[in-house]
């Protein structure tokens, strides 16, 4: 079978052999008379495990696509440093693929002098975010008391007075709080996407620095996009305080 295999934007040549996975967990459980049953977990992360073989000497690979052994086995070492996702692109003869994936690690041995035989375990990219909604009110049942601003306690020689809040102003002040705090998390979260955009542009393996272009425009536009939503939402939040 013939294997076209892109990692990010450079192709791998000499691929021997792609061996695709996944599996999750399944727990069996026995019910009281009823016998054994399975009660399925969720689905686990894909994996893909990658045989090629790279040499230091130019070979007629790919119709003249060639790069040196050690320069493709130091760009591998430095995926696993940098620890970001990279697109993984596979194309055979029954069909083609393409995912954001992790490097877990690699196997080099040189067979003779020059030529390396290299084993490749990528797994699926699973981004985590972190949701941050507003609670809404709940309505409680009766009516609220009302209270004096102000309420005064005479005394023999002087007449204080002691100021109570109440339950109006109170909730006011709750929330403005709850608004002020609301804002300082998503400008953190912004901070954290811009930091990340920044990251992206430094990194050559993922943007092309000398024409200015991105190398993964899906996951370029997405860090925009959040970006774009999180100022949205801070503007929203100005228009309101």
């Amino acid at each position: 079978m013939n294997y076209e295999v892109y990692v990010g934007n450079k192709r791998l040549y000499g691929v021997s052999s792609v061996d695709f996975s996944n599996e999750r967990d399944v727990s069996v459980c026995e019910g009281l008379g009823q016998g054994k049953f399975t009660v399925p977990g969720s689905a686990g992360i894909e994996s893909w495990n990658i045989k090629c073989e790279l040499t230091e000497e130019k070979q007629n690979y790919n119709g003249g696509e060639w790069t040196k052994a050690s320069r493709i086995i130091r760009g591998f070492k430095n995926m696993l440093a940098l620890k970001e996702p990279t697109r993984l692109s596979i194309r055979t003869d029954s069909g083609r693929s393409s995912q954001m994936v992790i490097l877990k690690g690699m196997d080099c041995t040189e067979q003779f002098a020059g030529v390396y035989e290299v084993a490749l375990k990528f797994l699926e990219y699973q981004k985590v975010e972190s949701l941050s909604e507003d609670v809404p009110p709940v309505t409680r049942p009766g009516k609220v008391p009302e209270f004096q601003e102000t309420v005064s306690f005479p005394s023999v020689s002087t007449q204080s007075s002691v100021h109570v809040q109440s339950p109006k102003a109170k909730r006011s002040t709750n929330k403005k709080n709850n608004a002020n705090a609301t804002y300082a998390s998503i400008q953190m979260q912004l901070e954290r996407v811009k930091k990340k955009i920044q990251e992206f542009q430094n990194n050559p393996l993922k943007f092309d620095i000398l024409h200015g272009n991105p190398i993964n425009k899906e996951e370029y536009q997405e860090l925009l996009n959040l970006k774009k939503d999180l100022e949205d939402r801070l503007d929203r939040l100005k228009d309101k305080s």
